[in-house]
């Protein structure tokens, strides 16, 4: 499919082709006749009609296209606007969602149990759960990198 700059020049070529074999068509038969006679001898010739017809035909594909480009920036900008929205309502439902199940974290979680047993014995239940979340950090970033 052409692009609307390919079209463009097209057109251009064929509109310059056309001035030139009407100017041409008109200039040939007699070089002394009046403007009138110019117009008449165009409106006579059937392939300089043929010729503006489809200059016609040219210039209506080229607003279609200009129409149909600016419908589909149109369609562009209000899907991207519906994105952001949509981005913005799923980020709000996952924020109120994180505090809702907040006390449920691993962390809390374990805090709670940990508060449970005496305090001489916390810090080796703290030491164990801080290592397992440097390897289970450590095996995200892994699969990250692997993705």
């Amino acid at each position: 499919m052409l692009n609307i700059d390919q079209i463009s020049m097209v057109s251009v070529g064929l509109v310059g082709t056309s001035i030139a074999l009407v100017f041409l068509l008109s200039v040939i038969p007699v070089y002394a006749q009046t403007e009138q006679t110019t117009i008449t001898a165009i409106e006579n010739n059937p392939i300089a009609q043929d010729i503006l017809k489809k200059i016609e035909q040219t210039k209506k594909m080229i607003e279609e296209l200009k129409q149909k480009e600016y419908e589909q920036n149109q369609a562009k900008e209000n899907l991207e606007m519906v994105r952001k929205l949509s981005i913005e309502r799923l980020n709000q439902k996952l924020d109120e969602w994180e505090r809702l199940w907040e006390k449920h974290t691993s962390k809390n979680s374990f805090d709670r149990f940990v508060n449970k047993k005496p305090s001489w014995v916390q810090g080796v239940f703290w030491d164990q759960f801080e290592f397992k979340e440097q390897k289970v950090n450590a095996g995200r970033t892994a699969m990250n990198q692997v993705l």
